[in-house]
């Protein structure tokens, strides 16, 4: 196997189980197997240390967004982005709006209070905002002048 397909598997392995972690720990909050102090006390400590993981992963991925490493670009003048970029790039932008409106919702029906609802949103603009932001800005920065 070459480095980089390694690379790009081992990283879908870490994002994924980092998903999976986080939704089991929300899932089992919501089933009552955690005390709102308790989850709290719980991502206190999984955010950090998941964020330096996913840090890495998200730089190498930006860095090797295109599908090779010399940017060929097709006939119509765009370059091939890698399907793991994509796949990525939509995956953490879709999670962290849908969990964003899920917190706002259970909040609506009264399943968790406000307290609950603010620490959520921090933790999740925390562990989301510096991906998407890096994401982002390189995704929507100005194309640099042909020479």
């Amino acid at each position: 196997m070459k480095k980089r397909d390694f690379q790009f598997l081992t990283g879908k392995v870490i994002i994924y189980s980092n998903g999976a972690l986080f939704l089991s720990v929300i899932i089992l909050f919501l089933l009552d197997g955690f005390l709102p102090d308790e989850l709290t006390e719980i991502m206190k400590f999984l955010v950090p240390v998941q964020s330096v993981y996913m840090t890495a992963i998200v730089k190498f991925m930006i860095e090797n967004k295109y599908v090779k490493k010399e940017e060929e670009e097709e006939e119509d003048g765009q370059k091939i982005l890698n399907p793991f970029y994509v796949k990525i790039t939509r995956l953490i932008v879709l999670v962290h709006i849908l969990v964003i409106l899920s917190g706002i919702i259970l909040k609506g029906l009264g399943i968790i209070e406000l307290t609950m609802l603010t620490s959520l949103v921090a933790v999740v603009e925390t562990f989301f905002g510096v991906y998407i932001g890096g994401i982002l800005l390189d995704l929507y920065k100005p194309a640099e002048p042909k020479k």
